[in-house]
């Protein structure tokens, strides 16, 4: 079976060490009050989509079955 970067290729915050934390748990709070400093992909729709979106069952089937892989 193909490793996870044979099979596909990261973003460049991905492979450069640059991916930020905020994309995977927002401040709701700092969201909701409109924040000063509050990150783009918390207060973005289209930012945090374009971000975590997996765009169509395909994508998704083919990432459930690499984790399933690696458990």
């Amino acid at each position: 079976m193909r490793s996870l970067f044979d099979a596909c290729t990261p973003r460049e915050d991905v492979l450069t060490g640059n991916l930020l934390d905020t994309q995977f748990a927002a401040d709701l709070q700092a969201v909701v009050s409109n924040a000063h400093g509050t990150p783009s992909i918390s207060r973005e729709a289209t930012t945090f989509f374009a971000y975590t979106y997996l765009p169509n069952k395909r994508a998704a089937r083919a990432l459930s079955g690499g984790l399933r892989t690696l458990h």
